[in-house]
């Protein structure tokens, strides 16, 4: 029982984090919509790129 529990902290946790960053994001995009229309794909492809090296880099951060 103990191991489903602790599963299911870490699942919400994750959740947590994940929403976290959702809210902030809608909060932040009426400010820049404008410019993120002007982009061209290579600097979509480069700002996603750089969205999950954070990503994983903080996976990498929170399993130590």
């Amino acid at each position: 029982m103990d191991s489903i529990q602790i599963s299911c902290v870490k699942v919400c946790e994750e959740i947590f984090i994940a929403v976290r960053f959702l809210i902030a994001s809608l909060i932040l995009f009426p400010f820049c919509y404008k410019n993120m229309l002007s982009l061209n794909a290579k600097q979509v492809i480069s700002a996603c790129a750089v969205s999950l090296i954070l990503a994983l880099s903080m996976q990498i951060w929170r399993a130590n």
